[in-house]
């Protein structure tokens, strides 16, 4: 009987544990995959002002084009929540916050948050242009044709 009882409780034991390192897991793996979703997001938005074709012409569209950028890359089932805090076409600003909601293992809804996300368009030169994510920075070098082969001949 006490071999009984001891394995049960050892059996409990692992599956509590088991649900602990998943529900953690679980938040981590959505925290990464909105987080990378909105970043991805948001320098395509400002690529799309500087490298495409047909530019959003209203900051409606733009915005839209946005948010449907952010939701088509959640592969999870959740909801997705987007708070935008700013967004200026002229000046190449967008400001947002991104929560996803989804159902734990034990069927209780959790969340996760990236927290605000600013990405601003500065133009240094005619050629370069500065991408800024909050503390990180990326330096885009856009040379086009005649531009690049100039830029090669004079290395």
């Amino acid at each position: 009987m006490k071999k009984i009882l001891l394995s049960i409780m050892s059996i409990t034991l692992i599956l509590i544990f088991l649900l602990i390192f998943f529900t953690f897991y679980s938040h981590a793996v959505r925290h990464t995959e909105v987080q990378n979703a909105l970043e991805l997001s948001m320098k395509q938005s400002i690529e799309q002002l500087l490298l495409a074709e047909d530019k959003p012409t209203d900051k409606t569209t733009w915005i839209n084009n946005f948010t449907q950028s952010v939701a088509a890359q959640i592969q999870s089932q959740s909801s997705l929540t987007i708070h935008l805090y700013a967004a200026d076409l002229e000046k190449g600003l967008l400001s947002a916050e991104a929560v996803l909601t989804f159902p734990n293992l034990i069927g209780t809804e959790s969340s996760v948050t990236t927290g605000k996300r600013t990405i601003i368009l500065e133009e240094y030169q005619i050629a370069a242009l500065q991408l800024t994510f909050g503390n990180d920075h990326a330096v885009l070098q856009l040379l086009q044709g005649d531009q690049q082969r100039q830029h090669d001949e004079h290395q």
